[in-house]
């Protein structure tokens, strides 16, 4: 039935639909009658009648020491949906707060091996955006098996990259897309830092590597401007 679907959507339980439209179609009605009408057992019936006074839906009299219940005027539904409104309204501000706080927080996961860096370079050629690598020692390294299928995704968005290097690693490398510079192997950690869009990834590159993925808009500015000085610093 369409009016108690409407009305279970806009906050009465199955129960006090059911019986609001049972005593609405009747005028009025002894719960005996509401109970026969809507199928409900009788002491289910005086609970939702309860309940539905209560909202102001809902009223009676009492004729011959029997309650004979009424509906109130079907507009006091709309009254009952201000009312929440309001109550909603005065709580809106205090969970706007909240939300605004937790969306500042950064989020932040943690992963281990080459499976877990695998996660985190396809998040970086999904966000389509320019990838900052400072202290990429292991490059060179682990070129022959990992990279080349993530720059190839790279190169077909036209995705770039640039790339700080210890003064140590300086060769020629065949990295699409790049830009290279170098800078005294004191400035690099062995720790590989990317930074791409609101991310971060930190990674120790060992036989069993260990990333740290951390998403916040302000720490990702942070180390951004953190590499374009150390950039400025590089040699071509």
């Amino acid at each position: 039935m369409i009016n108690e679907k409407i009305l279970e959507e806009i906050g009465l339980t199955k129960l006090e639909a059911k019986v609001y439209l049972a005593i609405l179609e009747q005028g009025s009605a002894l719960a005996s009658v509401i109970s026969r009408r809507s199928g409900i057992h009788r002491r289910c019936v005086y609970d939702a009648v309860e309940r539905l006074i209560k909202k102001g839906l809902a009223t009676y009299i009492v004729k011959n020491n029997r309650k004979h219940y009424y509906v109130t005027h079907p507009s006091r539904l709309l009254t009952e949906i201000k009312d929440k409104e309001d109550k909603l309204n005065q709580i809106i501000p205090d969970l706007i707060k909240k939300f605004d706080i937790s969306k500042s927080r950064p989020e932040t996961s943690f992963y281990q091996g080459m499976v877990g860096l695998k996660i985190i370079y396809e998040d970086m050629v999904k966000t389509g955006e320019e990838i900052l690598v400072i202290g990429a020692t292991t490059y060179s390294d682990v070129n022959r098996f990992f990279f080349p299928p993530f720059d190839i995704k790279r190169k077909k968005q036209n995705q770039k990259i640039r790339i700080l290097f210890p003064e140590s690693k300086r060769k020629k490398y065949d990295i699409p897309l790049s830009k290279i510079r170098y800078l005294p192997d004191s400035y690099i950690s062995t720790v590989a830092t990317n930074i791409y869009g609101d991310n971060i990834a930190i990674s120790l590159w060992t036989k069993n590597p260990i990333s740290i993925l951390i998403h916040h808009k302000d720490i990702a500015k942070s180390y951004r401007n953190q590499f374009e000085i150390l950039w400025k610093l590089a040699k071509d």
